[in-house]
């Protein structure tokens, strides 16, 4: 069975502005709610993690929604009760929501720092990133204040969440579930999953990101390097020598491997350009969840030619380590001398074996080309693209097959190109 998106239904929110109120009815409705477009992020979290909505006049909440009801031509609830409207604003959305509706085309200011009417009239009060309204509040956490970067951070999260692909496996390698979402493995979940770390409640994404503009190439490259360091060592002062960082990543000061976001922020995501991008979930490659339950290992993203051993014992004597062989063996197989991104591409679920095709085509590696070819024609249709991009990288050759064909096709097109290759050889 095809599937089509719908602009109306599934773009609309994220790339335009919305009435703030449209994107909560889930979470004040709760589980039962009729599908609709629009929603916010926190249903994917964490229930540590998500930011409770409730109704602070439900019968004023009840008024407003009937008005949007009407507005949309939907059908009135026959029940009365905010709950039965609340369906019923869902209901109209889906059906009837479209660009006539918008209170802007584009993203505009109030999408990120919602109503503005009282900046309009009075420029010297800023608009807040925190909701503000008589009818419907929003909590930090339980057990939290809600920080400036917290607030910033839940906005940029309203869009940049991308659980919506229905792939089964979280980045940590488990079945992704209502209970257990995971983090993603695919480009702009970045905001969602930057809250599922531990630097999210000081540190907003707007630190390294302007929302104004189109972030500059070279800027965002230079923070993946040392230079990207002081970022950083705001908060972790600690380690703002050089000494200090030379101890703590085992690395020469100004190299690659001195860089922190090189390890804490992983370059393992699938982009939208068919390469690699950073996972947003601030942690550590030594962190037994990663180490046990993902794949590669990600000393192996720079470290191409390491085995799995290699890897383990590496860091194991650094950083003080232990890790269970037999769990590691459940993802690499029995021999731990096997290359770490080889057998990644052979065991590996869709979005690991992405990953490890994307690293070597990015070091070129000549050697890799008859083991990354049968991607070309993987069940799982993006990574074949990662397989014709690594294949560009490292042949030199347009690789001009059409990966989107059905995969008997890709198969009989990428070995009679190979066999091509290799005769030109």
């Amino acid at each position: 069975m095809s599937w089509r998106g719908v602009w109306s239904r599934e773009c609309i929110p994220c790339h335009n502005t919305l009435p703030y109120v449209t994107m909560l009815y889930d979470e004040l409705y709760g589980p039962g709610l009729p599908g609709y477009q629009g929603k916010l992020s926190d249903r994917v979290l964490p229930q540590s993690r998500t930011w409770p909505v409730r109704a602070r006049n439900e019968l004023g909440l009840a008024q407003v929604l009937d008005g949007e009801v009407k507005l949309l031509g939907g059908q009135e609830p026959v029940e009365q009760g905010l709950k039965p409207m609340l369906a019923a604003a869902a209901n109209a959305m889906r059906k009837y929501f479209n660009g006539r509706h918008l209170v802007e085309l584009g993203v505009g200011c109030e999408a990120c720092h919602n109503g503005a009417r009282e900046h309009a009239a009075e420029p010297s009060i800023t608009p807040t990133f925190e909701p503000k309204s008589a009818l419907v509040g929003v909590d930090p956490p339980r057990g939290q204040t809600g920080t400036r970067a917290q607030w910033i951070n839940r906005i940029c999260a309203k869009c940049h969440t991308v659980l919506f692909t229905h792939y089964p496996w979280t980045w940590e390698g488990e079945p992704r579930n209502a209970s257990h979402p995971g983090g993603s493995s695919t480009n702009s979940g970045e905001g969602r999953d930057f809250q599922l770390g531990g630097c999210s409640t000081q540190m907003a994404c707007t630190t390294c990101h302007d929302p104004h503009t189109e972030d500059p190439p070279a800027k965002l490259a230079q923070m993946g390097t040392p230079a990207g360091n002081g970022i950083c060592t705001t908060c972790h002062k600690q380690m703002a020598t050089e000494k200090a960082i030379e101890l703590h990543t085992h690395h020469k000061v100004g190299s690659a491997g001195s860089a922190c976001i090189a390890c804490h922020m992983a370059k393992k995501n699938m982009g939208l350009d068919y390469q690699l991008v950073r996972y947003h979930r601030i942690g550590s490659p030594t962190e037994p969840k990663r180490v046990t339950t993902d794949r590669p290992l990600e000393c192996a993203l720079c470290h191409a030619d390491y085995s799995v051993e290699q890897v383990l014992a590496t860091m194991e004597q650094w950083w003080g380590k232990q890790y269970d062989r037999e769990a590691v063996k459940k993802l690499y197989g029995p021999d731990l001398g096997v290359n770490v991104l080889r057998a990644t591409l052979q065991l590996g679920k869709p979005h690991e074996q992405a990953a490890a095709i994307g690293v070597l085509g990015e070091v070129r590696d000549k050697t890799a080309v008859e083991a990354i070819l049968p991607m070309l024609w993987h069940e799982y249709p993006l990574v074949r693209y990662y397989a014709q991009r690594a294949l560009q990288r490292i042949t030199g050759d347009a690789v001009a097959i059409d990966v989107g064909g059905a995969a008997a096709d890709v198969k009989r097109a990428a070995e009679a190109w190979l066999t091509a290759r290799v005769a030109r050889r």
